[in-house]
């Protein structure tokens, strides 16, 4: 007995002390990590509220063409719901014609997956739960993740811009036509003059 207690009462209370100071470094560390968590949450409804407030539909699709995201706008869009899209072919999306060469171009775009803007020359068309089809431009985004490659990929109904250019095609046919007249005219009232000239 060289102090206040004895050997075992010694050893005791450095035991409480230690499990007492273990409780705070647990206690303190669930703290961190309840923050942790809190601020990640924060963090991803600001993320989805950035991508929800898109004004073109998303949709990202795994490896395999299966819808694994979609916004509120590709619902709108295409007139399914959530529940009714996730987890099946991405080509559910696309005109029955056109599926087969979906599924062959997404093989290819799988082994060597890279951005794609909007704006392409391709004439796409995605297709609602009605049966309608619809001009769309299509960009897509590759990201490799723990779980595989996920595509997503951005689409933008493009009916407007179509009805707009086809009107200003149709515009531009009608001026021709009337110009065409308009020199008809002008050639067949000159033909007297013409014809005068000569005589």
């Amino acid at each position: 007995q060289a102090g206040f207690y004895d050997t075992e009462f010694g050893l005791a209370l450095m035991v409480a002390f230690g499990m007492a100071a273990l409780a705070v470094v647990i206690w303190h560390t669930a703290r961190l990590l309840d923050q942790t968590d809190i601020e990640r949450r924060q963090e991803e409804a600001k993320f989805r509220a950035l991508v929800e407030s898109s004004p073109d539909s998303i949709v990202t699709t795994d490896r395999n063409g299966s819808i694994v995201f979609i916004t509120s706008r590709t619902e709108k869009t295409f007139g399914y719901s959530r529940n009714e899209l996730l987890g099946k072919p991405v080509e559910l999306l696309i005109p029955e014609r056109y599926r087969q060469r979906h599924m062959q171009d997404r093989g290819a775009y799988i082994v060597q997956p890279h951005p794609r803007p909007m704006g392409t020359s391709l004439e796409l068309y995605g297709r609602r739960k009605d049966g309608g089809d619809f001009p769309v431009d299509i960009s897509l985004s590759p990201l490799e993740t723990e779980d595989g490659l996920l595509v997503t990929s951005t689409i933008r109904d493009i009916t407007e811009r179509k009805q707009a250019e086809e009107q200003a095609q149709r515009n531009l046919e009608r001026i021709r036509a009337l110009h065409e007249m308009d020199l008809a005219i002008t050639s067949t009232l000159e033909l007297p003059r013409t014809l005068d000239i000569f005589l």
